[in-house]
């Protein structure tokens, strides 16, 4: 059986890699910055313990995090999305519940030539 849609491969192939890339798309990780950090291999056997709170801000500076919330060069992307998608489903909202056509007046009717 043949694909009827070359759009379902492409998409799986860039799911595939995004997946495949996320780490080093989203903080600039590579090679050794993947693998864990040394304080979670050495304390592997207690990972499963809850930590005292000393022990949990030491945890804290040794992991490497980005926060990208704080980036503030995201905002126009996010505020596109969120634009597209509110102007999707308000468009979809207006063709469901709008006015039906018989409430909808008709501007010629009124005028005389």
């Amino acid at each position: 059986m043949a694909l009827r849609s070359r759009l379902l491969p492409f998409v799986a192939l860039l799911a595939a890699l995004c997946c495949i890339f996320k780490a080093t798309a989203f903080t600039g990780a590579t090679g050794a910055a993947l693998r864990k950090p040394r304080w979670v291999e050495s304390r592997s056997a207690t990972a499963a313990l809850p930590l005292e709170q000393g022990d949990l801000m030491s945890a804290m500076t040794d992991a490497s995090t980005m926060i990208l919330a704080d980036d503030v060069e995201s905002i126009p992307a996010v505020a596109f999305g969120v634009s597209i998608f509110v102007g999707i489903v308000g468009y979809s909202t207006w063709t469901a519940f709008g006015p039906g056509s018989a409430d909808l007046r008709d501007p010629f009717e009124e005028h005389e030539d």
